[in-house]
């Protein structure tokens, strides 16, 4: 089996997409195969990333750090009721996704809805944990 160097694909999803949103790049199988809406969302939130965020805009090592922690979760969650908060309690197992008008469980900020970036796929976020800004640093 061959170990996924997830530094390389940050690399190359950062020269090839510099431009466009990470909402679209990190949903586009041609791009990253696997993550949806559900993981879409929540990456970008456990990352502090804004959706419209341009790719370029990204430190190369928290993107790095973010397909790394997508990798771990599509596996958790492989043949069992999703979740990314790590709770299986009714009503608790997402950050954001599904969860329009509500409070971040972070936060409290009322977490948004849209269908965001050039593929107008539905994206959840929390204004205020996750600001456009240039986007750098370690995982949170």
């Amino acid at each position: 089996m061959t170990k996924l160097d997830f530094a390389a694909l940050a690399t190359r999803l950062k020269e090839d997409h510099e431009v466009r949103p990470a909402c679209d790049v990190i949903v586009d199988q041609s791009a990253v195969a696997g993550l949806g809406n559900v993981y879409k969302s929540e990456l970008l939130f456990e990352f502090g990333i804004h959706p419209d965020t341009a790719m370029a805009r990204i430190d190369p090592k928290l993107l790095t750090h973010l397909l790394e922690r997508g990798h771990a979760m599509l596996n958790a969650n492989r043949g069992k009721l999703r979740t990314t908060t790590g709770s299986r309690a009714p009503g608790q197992a997402t950050w954001v996704y599904g969860r329009s008008r509500k409070p971040c469980r972070r936060c409290g900020t009322t977490i948004q809805f849209g269908t965001r970036g050039p593929l107008a796929r539905d994206t959840y976020w929390c204004p205020d944990c996750q600001p456009m800004k240039q986007v750098e640093g370690p995982p949170p």
